[in-house]
């Protein structure tokens, strides 16, 4: 842990999160040898490192030395977690260790903090058609971040209109979460901070837009921009969506809603319905009754 702390402070990596740390061996090795021939002294007076850990941190270096020598895997992945923890998590029930730890943590953020859990649940099995076209194609792993950022797409709603994306942005790129590695992180981070402050926003931190890919991105917009569709569609309250369907149809952007619900359909909906399928590079369409 010491040493990717280390190595961030090195490249100045913006977000300071050990679990999920991930380098390439090349670099996990150079810096594993550059810190073997360090003193403990000269330790003490990096700030990255624990004054606790210098004395042995040289130590600790040389093993991870041989050890990528010996094993050559691709990458090294850091994690807050050891021994000990490691025991503790072999002495829960199967079901307990073979649940998701992203999920289940995102289902949490939905329970404490979204004005109806519920209605998050509704959301994941509703941009489940968007992203089912080949347009979208998605694989296993995406689906999941899907589904989490869905259950934390309501984090920021108790905070002042004009601080909600920035709130969600820091919860959930700082949350004690496991699951997850760096560009997950950050995906989710972004999709929920594009679903406040607009599929097109310009000033999303650029220091994080960075470490995921040109296509992560994209994707997250959508879901945003699908995020935000269906959030002024139901206020949040269960029950609405299910009866609402949203899908591509050829070159088009459907919502296809009941005639009992087309009172809901106004300029708000449009304007998000038609910024969605642009983002799409699509034509939107309403369908009623």
């Amino acid at each position: 842990r010491n040493l990717a702390r280390l190595h961030m402070a090195q490249i100045h990596y913006p977000l300071i999160i050990v679990q999920g740390y991930t380098m390439d061996r090349s670099t996990a090795q150079s810096l594993a040898d550059f810190v073997s021939r360090l003193s403990p002294d000269t330790l003490k007076g990096i700030e990255a490192v624990s004054k606790s850990r210098s004395e042995t941190l040289p130590l600790a270096a040389l093993v991870l030395e041989r050890l990528l020598a010996r094993t050559q895997p691709k990458d090294m992945v850091t994690s807050i977690y050891g021994v000990r923890e490691g025991l503790l998590f072999g002495k829960l029930k199967k079901r307990v260790r073979d649940s998701d730890p992203l999920l289940n943590a995102s289902w949490d953020f939905a329970k404490r903090y979204a004005r109806s859990p519920n209605h998050e649940l509704e959301l994941c099995q509703w941009t489940n058609a968007l992203f089912a076209d080949d347009k979208q194609p998605e694989t296993e792993e995406e689906r999941r971040l899907r589904h989490a950022a869905c259950m934390m797409a309501d984090i920021s709603w108790r905070a002042n209109p004009d601080y909600r994306s920035g709130r969600a942005l820091t919860i959930i790129s700082q949350a004690s979460i496991v699951g997850v590695d760096h560009p997950g992180r950050l995906f989710l981070a972004l999709a929920v901070f594009f679903r406040y402050q607009g599929i097109n926003a310009k000033h999303a931190p650029r220091e994080f837009v960075d470490l995921i890919p040109e296509d992560w991105l994209e994707r997250a917009r959508i879901l945003a921009g699908a995020m935000r569709l269906a959030y002024v569609l139901t206020g949040a309250m269960t029950g609405l969506l299910p009866k609402i369907k949203l899908f591509v149809d050829g070159k088009k952007l459907v919502l296809d809603m009941p005639k009992k619900l087309s009172d809901l359909y106004g300029e708000s909906v449009a304007k998000k319905l038609n910024q969605l399928a642009g983002a799409m590079g699509l034509e939107a369409e309403i369908r009623r009754g």
